[in-house]
């Protein structure tokens, strides 16, 4: 878009930085930020941005969490003076790798990425949020005929997260909010799978072996009775 290729991007996020490449929208589509994750049982405590002290930290190449200068990840230890290794991947799952192997101690990924996709990994997510952003429709520099266009986009925005049985709800509901099986990973469901088969075959057993126990108390109920008869008639 900055080279003038496409029209507009959504869902882009807001900086200072980036109003002098694009034109933005006034509405927020979705707020976002970064979250520090770390393998699960890590035995040092990363509560806070100092404890990653002498750490490596795996991030995303240009991701805006990492590079945002107002609030990024890298500009928050520049300016505490604290010196931590970050390393750079090319995608957010190289990232979350980089902790499930140990090859990093903690990594930053968004929070919506982190959401969805940590289950597949053994990992946890610490309470430091990073860099929260204002994530908008992002329009050409500028370009004729837009600035109209970028108003209606506002106004319908306006309307829709006003309403909450909007298309803008569901759609949130679909993307954003994750599901009971997208948050449980596969080898969980096939333990729980496996114990549900094995609670109802025990069920199972249960309810034959307690109509035998029943079958097996009337028989003897009536072969005492008969025998009771036979006693007395005798």
């Amino acid at each position: 878009m900055e080279n003038g290729d496409i029209d507009v991007l959504p869902a882009v996020g807001h900086s200072d930085a980036r109003e002098v490449l694009f034109d933005f929208g006034v509405v927020t589509v979705i707020t976002s930020w970064g979250e520090l994750y770390v393998h699960q049982g890590e035995t040092r405590n990363i509560d806070d941005i100092m404890d990653l002290r002498g750490l490596t930290v795996a991030a995303l190449k240009s991701d805006y969490f990492l590079n945002n200068p107002g609030n990024g990840l890298r500009q928050l230890l520049e300016e505490i003076g604290l010196e931590a290794e970050i390393v750079e991947y090319d995608t957010y799952a190289d990232v979350l790798l980089a902790i499930h192997d140990r090859t990093a101690h903690a990594a930053l990924v968004s929070k919506t990425y982190g959401l969805f996709n940590a289950k597949d990994y053994e990992i946890e997510k610490t309470h430091i949020p990073l860099a929260y952003v204002s994530l908008r429709y992002a329009f050409a520099k500028n370009k004729p005929g837009l600035k109209p266009i970028i108003a209606e986009l506002d106004n319908s925005l306006r309307q829709m997260i006003r309403n909450n049985e909007s298309v803008y709800y569901e759609l949130q509901k679909k993307h954003f909010i994750p599901t009971a099986n997208s948050l449980i990973p596969d080898w969980l469901w096939k333990i729980l799978l496996f114990l549900g088969l094995g609670i109802t075959l025990l069920a199972s057993a249960n309810i034959i072996l307690q109509s035998q126990v029943k079958s097996k108390t009337a028989e003897l109920a009536k072969a005492n009775k008969d025998l009771m008869i036979s006693e007395r008639d005798a």
